[in-house]
This record gives structure tokens, C-alpha cells and sequence, in this order.
């Protein structure tokens, strides 16, 4: 995916996002560009792989895991740099066994390419070792069923229905620290966001472990949810009518 098909892929998010009812559509992207850190299965036993993108001056380095659908890597290789374009697959079930809800999320591939080197873009040279820089973006918009704040860290979770697929609740983060905070976002809001992934390795009984979170880089709200009229109804005024 070169820096076209990143302005394509925002391009695209933007059109389906609209302040008008007749044209408003839920948005659920990711696109990202990164190197092929190993490739297996899935706590489920589908196909997967993971994508280690580079830190750089403002973002920690992330190990995403995308799952593989109804696509397959083909010649791709561990090692290979790729452009990655996907999607988020998040919803609740409720577990007879422990009797509470349990919350699932994760990436799903829908296209893996290998990247061009530099010197190939540019010249038609084939060789090189330098690419596009790494990165990964989420585009999310939908409507907010639910909002969690607990130690400056604020949770948002949002309904994403798109036409003719299941719908999605996906879960994003943003601190109070953070600008975007100063949206304020309510219950029942359409918002729209973009923001990226971080993720948070874990060791326990000798295996390593990698827990992935959306995090809000920017967010508006779309259209607000007016409150019920209703409650505010007291009646006629007292006096004489007219």
C-alpha cells in the first residue's frame, strides 16, 4: 500500500461518514504497513499472522495479530514487509460456564501485499532494502452504546453496522491527558474516529503474551442524541388561556 492508497483508504472513510441521514454509513478499517514477525494459528485455530510495526519519535512499537479469513498469504513469507488492509471483528457472548459476558476482538486481514523498496517506486530498480515508513490506522465510526472512565482512562464502546455484515461493538481508549478527551462524547452519539493500535506484551508461565487496544487519536461527533423531550415536559403554563 503506498502513501496513495493511504490517502485513498482515508478518502474513502471520509465519504462514508456524512452529517446527512441518507448518507451516513459505519466505518470499520485498518490499514497498516510493517514487517511479518511470524505466521500460525489463532486461539481459534484459523490462519493468522503477525505484523511488527516499527516504533518511531511518537509511537511505541506494535505486534498485531490478523487473522485470515477468507484470504491466504500466498508466497508471503516471515521477515517480508507488507501492506496490510482489514478490519476489526468485536462482539459479546455470554459464557454458560462462568455466567457473565465475555468481550472478543480482533483484526482480520481482507488484503496482503508485499511492499515495494524505495529505489523500486521511484526508479523501477529491483533491489533495495528501504520501504515506506511503518504504520498502522483504524477508522471506526458508529454509534456509542457505552462509556467507561476509571483512573483518567476513558472506554468507549461503539456499534458499527455495515450493510449486508455482523454488526461490531469495538472498543477504543483515549486518557484524560489526551486532547480528543475534550470531546465529550455521550450515549447514543454518532461519532466518527481514527486513531491506531498499541500493544502490551505479557510473560506468564514461560509464554508471551500480546493484548492489542484502539487508541483514539482524533474523534468528532457526528450527529448528537437529543435528549427525550419529554422529560421536560411540565404542561401548560398557569394562568388564563388565550
Amino acid at each position: 500500500m503506498s502513501e496513495s492508497k493511504e490517502m485513498t483508504a482515508a478518502a474513502a472513510a471520509e465519504e462514508r461518514v456524512d452529517t446527512t441521514e441518507e448518507k451516513r454509513e459505519n466505518v470499520n478499517g485498518i490499514n497498516a504497513r510493517g514487517r511479518v514477525l511470524g505466521i500460525g494459528k489463532d486461539n481459534y485455530g484459523r490462519p493468522r499472522f503477525i505484523l511488527f510495526i516499527r516504533a518511531n519519535s511518537s509511537r511505541p512499537a506494535s505486534y498485531v495479530s490478523f487473522s485470515l479469513d477468507k484470504i491466504s498469504l500466498g508466497d508471503i513469507r516471515v521477515g517480508d514487509f507488507v501492506d496490510v488492509e482489514g478490519h476489526i471483528v468485536a462482539y459479546n457472548t455470554r459464557s454458560r460456564v462462568w455466567d457473565r459476558n465475555i468481550y472478543t476482538q480482533y483484526m482480520v486481514a481482507d488484503k496482503v501485499e508485499l511492499c515495494r523498496t524505495r529505489l523500486k517506486k521511484i526508479y523501477g530498480f529491483d533491489g533495495g532494502f528501504a520501504f515506506d515508513r511503518p504504520y498502522i490506522d483504524v477508522y471506526v465510526s458508529g454509534r456509542v452504546t457505552d462509556i467507561e472512565s476509571r483512573e483518567g482512562r476513558n472506554t468507549l464502546s461503539i456499534l458499527v453496522e455495515e450493510k449486508g455484515k455482523r454488526p461490531n461493538t469495538i472498543n477504543v481508549q483515549y486518557s484524560d491527558r489526551m486532547r480528543v478527551n475534550d470531546v465529550k462524547p455521550s450515549k447514543g452519539d454518532e461519532i466518527c474516529l481514527v486513531g491506531t493500535i498499541y500493544t502490551k506484551k505479557t510473560d506468564k508461565d514461560g509464554s508471551t503474551r500480546y493484548y492489542e487496544n484502539i487508541i483514539v487519536d482524533d474523534m468528532g461527533i457526528v450527529v448528537k442524541e437529543e435528549a427525550d423531550s419529554t422529560l421536560f415536559d411540565f404542561g401548560e403554563e398557569d394562568g388564563e388561556k388565550e
